[in-house]
């Protein structure tokens, strides 16, 4: 389930990648013939950066947030293993250890 949910995560990185680059090009085409300044075309590719990174931020969150859903849905966490050991111990010390309880056992003869 993680290897499947980081490829969708390196995939979208590179969708976005992908963007910037096409982007990158295309304004520098437009700058060449004149279509745009090369501060505006600076400017664009600042704010495609920052909307790149905020991305890129978000699907990681995301990502992060589904592996722990799914890893806390199959194990037990420290503190509920601690717990657990408490309550067993606890369990031993108030009734005596299991092997107590029963009379020793008797191998039998043939």
């Amino acid at each position: 389930m993680k290897r499947l949910l980081e490829k969708g995560l390196y995939a979208s990185l590179g969708f976005w990648l992908l963007i910037h680059e096409k982007a990158d090009e295309l304004i520098k085409e437009m700058v060449k013939k004149g279509e745009m300044a090369p501060e505006q075309g600076r400017k664009f590719l600042d704010e495609l950066s920052a909307r790149v990174n905020e991305e890129k931020e978000s699907i990681k969150n995301r990502v992060e947030s589904l592996v722990q859903a799914s890893l806390k849905d199959v194990f037990v966490t420290r503190e509920e293993f601690e717990k657990l050991l408490k309550k067993v111990s606890e369990m031993e010390k108030g009734k005596g250890s299991a092997s107590s309880n029963y009379p020793p056992h008797k191998a039998s003869k043939k």
